[in-house]
């Protein structure tokens, strides 16, 4: 299962926070820059963004991308297969490309002779 958040990570040398959108996927981390900052007051203590407009704009964002998850069958995944695959635009797919795919993540996975088949 993966989780999405906005969070904020470290402060920029003009004193403002560079917004990501945190992916979760098997217990593993991976951040996704957006081009939002906040700056301190709109910060709490825990780290939550309390700036509406930066809000907004993250839960659209998390919106389209949970919708992109759904559709798609990532349990065997890493996280950064996971980020490519949200931060790519959709292209139609061949199924050959696919089936490539499919078979260089069987190798890398151990599973060389079922791949061969």
């Amino acid at each position: 299962m993966t989780t999405l958040k906005a969070v904020v990570r470290k402060v920029r040398s003009d004193g403002f926070f560079p917004v990501y959108i945190r992916v979760v996927h098997n217990r593993k981390p991976g951040y996704i820059k957006t081009n939002k900052i906040v700056d301190a007051a709109h910060i709490t203590k825990t780290g939550d963004i309390t700036d509406p407009v930066v809000n907004e704009h993250c839960s659209y964002i998390i919106r389209e991308y949970s919708d992109r998850l759904n559709r798609t069958d990532v349990s065997l995944w890493d996280i950064k297969e996971v980020i490519d695959h949200l931060t790519t635009i959709d292209e139609e797919v061949s199924f050959s490309n696919y089936a490539r795919s499919h078979i260089s993540r069987m190798e890398k996975n151990g599973h060389a002779r079922t791949a061969k088949n």
